[in-house]
């Protein structure tokens, strides 16, 4: 039997079961540790067709890529194939079958972008005792913000919903990598979420915590005091100092007025800036947040400050377009 090579992904995890349909397979890939089983990939290729179910681990798959065209013969212990370029027998795998099943009669579409969930995805947390926090939010108006508690990005689409899903950033790398189109479509229901794409199909568990409400965080700034920055300053005072007086955490600190900018290391550390109002504040941001921020919105943003009364947040960063904004809380 020859197998399709071009039908198969060329991101696959360690345990593929091949599942007989009619006309064909469905190969079903996931993980071998059943604790890490969150995401199944599934396949469907026509034309393969095989007796009995079986179970191959991916680098079986890897040689059919290598040595194709190649035949495959599958006996009840091995998975075998044959090209002009060589041979490569690989054994059976005793495993069960394994799917996340998804009962998309009593499901709910929502649509996203690849582009947008990357981009959210580069603001998760890291921090696994924050479990919701660890994915992006994905909300039924289709608006997608994402937060570790020190930055935060929001897609605003519509108008905020309760309702809506919260994504694993792994199942946004692997529609990245295995999907051709940015806008799709996500299948869901309370614990499950899926997306197709031609012959795939790809299956996530959801992060099943609360979320917290993202409206009241981009809303806090509302009244207060806001300082318009000239972006192109900024990028041209940014490539001097990132290069002179940084500290080893690499810590810059942007004293602000209403008509300039300094960016300085804390080498040459300014404590306080005053206002027309007689405000004083200094802000301090990690460089390495405020590069991703410039990196996320790339030119066509605007960049502004909001201060806030002692004893609140503090000070903010707010790097924002027509439908996207980048918030950077100040380090105290």
């Amino acid at each position: 039997m020859i197998l399709d090579v071009s039908l198969l992904p060329k991101k696959l995890n360690e345990l593929n079961y091949f599942k007989k349909i009619d006309g064909g397979v469905e190969i079903y890939s996931y993980a071998e540790n059943l604790k890490d089983r969150n995401e199944v990939i599934v396949i469907k290729i026509d034309g393969f067709e095989i007796d009995n179910d079986f179970c191959v681990k991916s680098k079986a798959l890897d040689m059919v890529r290598v040595l194709n065209p190649a035949d495959i013969t599958i006996t009840d212990k091995s998975f075998i194939i044959k090209s002009k370029k060589g041979k490569f027998t690989s054994k059976l795998i005793n495993e069960t079958f394994y799917n996340l099943f998804l009962n998309e009669e009593e499901a709910t579409t929502i649509e996203a972008n690849i582009d947008t969930l990357n981009k959210a995805s580069m603001y998760v947390s890291k921090n696994d005792k924050k479990p919701a926090l660890t994915g992006v939010r994905l909300d039924a108006n289709s608006n997608v913000y994402a937060t570790d508690s020190f930055k935060a990005y929001l897609y605003q689409n519509g108008e905020f919903s309760d309702d809506g899903i919260t994504i694993p950033v792994n199942f946004i790398k692997t529609i990245k990598d295995l999907t051709n189109d940015n806008n799709i479509k996500i299948i869901y229901n309370k614990n499950i979420a899926m997306i197709e794409n031609n012959n795939i199909r790809i299956y996530t568990r959801l992060l099943d915590s609360a979320y917290p409400k993202m409206v009241g965080i981009f809303a806090r700034g509302n009244n207060a005091e806001v300082v318009e920055i000239d972006k192109e300053e900024i990028v041209d005072r940014l490539g001097i100092a990132s290069n002179v007086g940084l500290d080893d955490d690499k810590k810059i600190v942007v004293a602000l007025s209403r008509n300039q900018i300094e960016v300085l290391g804390n080498n040459n550390f300014v404590s306080e800036i005053k206002f027309e109002n007689g405000n004083a504040y200094t802000l301090k941001l990690q460089l390495e947040l405020l590069d991703l921020g410039f990196r996320t919105l790339e030119k066509d943003f605007n960049f502004s400050v909001i201060y806030e009364p002692a004893g609140k947040t503090g000070t903010m960063a707010f790097l924002k377009n027509e439908k996207e904004i980048v918030l950077l809380l100040g380090i105290r």
